[in-house]
Protein backbone atom coordinates (compact mmCIF):
# COMPACT_ATOMS: atom_id res chain seq x y z
CA UNK A 1 0.00 0.00 0.00
CA UNK A 2 1.30 3.45 -0.91
CA UNK A 3 1.48 5.65 2.16
CA UNK A 4 0.26 9.20 2.11
CA UNK A 5 3.23 11.59 1.87
CA UNK A 6 2.12 13.21 5.13
CA UNK A 7 2.38 9.84 6.89
CA UNK A 8 5.86 9.39 5.42
CA UNK A 9 6.89 12.81 6.75
CA UNK A 10 5.68 11.94 10.24
CA UNK A 11 7.41 8.55 10.20
CA UNK A 12 10.67 10.31 9.25
CA UNK A 13 10.24 13.02 11.91
CA UNK A 14 9.99 15.76 9.28
CA UNK A 15 13.11 14.76 7.31
CA UNK A 16 12.74 14.60 3.53
CA UNK A 17 14.87 12.47 1.24
CA UNK A 18 14.98 13.06 -2.51
CA UNK A 19 11.96 10.89 -3.30
CA UNK A 20 9.78 12.25 -0.49
CA UNK A 21 10.66 15.83 -1.49
CA UNK A 22 9.65 15.00 -5.07
CA UNK A 23 6.33 13.56 -3.85
CA UNK A 24 5.69 16.54 -1.58
CA UNK A 25 6.48 18.95 -4.42
CA UNK A 26 4.03 17.11 -6.65
CA UNK A 27 1.19 16.68 -4.12
CA UNK A 28 1.63 19.83 -1.99
CA UNK A 29 3.76 22.24 -4.07
CA UNK A 30 3.19 25.19 -1.72
CA UNK A 31 4.14 23.37 1.48
CA UNK A 32 7.05 25.18 3.17
CA UNK A 33 10.27 23.24 3.76
CA UNK A 34 13.68 24.21 5.06
CA UNK A 35 16.82 23.55 3.04
CA UNK A 36 20.06 23.26 5.01
CA UNK A 37 23.00 23.93 2.69
CA UNK A 38 26.63 23.01 3.30
CA UNK A 39 27.84 26.59 2.70
CA UNK A 40 24.90 28.94 2.22
CA UNK A 41 22.47 29.86 5.02
CA UNK A 42 19.30 27.85 5.50
CA UNK A 43 16.37 28.77 3.32
CA UNK A 44 12.65 28.22 3.69
CA UNK A 45 11.04 27.58 0.31
CA UNK A 46 7.86 26.12 -1.08
CA UNK A 47 8.27 22.40 -1.76
CA UNK A 48 8.17 22.79 -5.56
CA UNK A 49 10.76 25.61 -5.46
CA UNK A 50 12.92 23.63 -3.06
CA UNK A 51 12.83 20.55 -5.30
CA UNK A 52 13.89 22.60 -8.33
CA UNK A 53 16.54 24.53 -6.40
CA UNK A 54 18.13 21.43 -4.84
CA UNK A 55 18.39 19.82 -8.26
CA UNK A 56 19.80 22.99 -9.85
CA UNK A 57 22.45 23.49 -7.17
CA UNK A 58 23.49 19.85 -7.41
CA UNK A 59 24.25 20.41 -11.09
CA UNK A 60 25.99 23.81 -10.85
CA UNK A 61 29.57 24.72 -10.10
CA UNK A 62 29.18 26.65 -6.82
CA UNK A 63 30.57 23.78 -4.78
CA UNK A 64 27.57 23.93 -2.45
CA UNK A 65 25.29 20.99 -1.77
CA UNK A 66 22.22 20.09 0.26
CA UNK A 67 22.89 18.73 3.71
CA UNK A 68 19.24 18.11 4.52
CA UNK A 69 15.69 19.16 3.71
CA UNK A 70 13.01 19.05 6.36
CA UNK A 71 9.59 20.29 7.41
CA UNK A 72 9.87 22.99 10.09
CA UNK A 73 8.63 22.10 13.57
CA UNK A 74 5.45 24.18 13.51
CA UNK A 75 4.34 22.65 10.21
CA UNK A 76 5.36 19.17 11.36
CA UNK A 77 3.13 19.59 14.42
CA UNK A 78 0.22 20.68 12.21
CA UNK A 79 0.68 17.60 10.03
CA UNK A 80 0.65 15.41 13.15
CA UNK A 81 -2.55 17.11 14.36
CA UNK A 82 -4.24 16.63 10.99
CA UNK A 83 -3.34 12.95 10.80
CA UNK A 84 -4.46 12.36 14.36
CA UNK A 85 -7.77 14.14 13.81
CA UNK A 86 -8.61 13.05 10.27
CA UNK A 87 -7.33 9.50 10.24
CA UNK A 88 -7.42 8.65 13.92
CA UNK A 89 -3.73 7.77 13.72
CA UNK A 90 -1.82 7.63 17.00
CA UNK A 91 1.40 9.62 16.72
Amino acid sequence: MNKNILQVIVENHGQLNASSLARLANEYPNAPVCIKWAKAPREIKKAKEAFNLVNAVRDDETGDYTREVFVCADNYEKICECLTGALGVEI
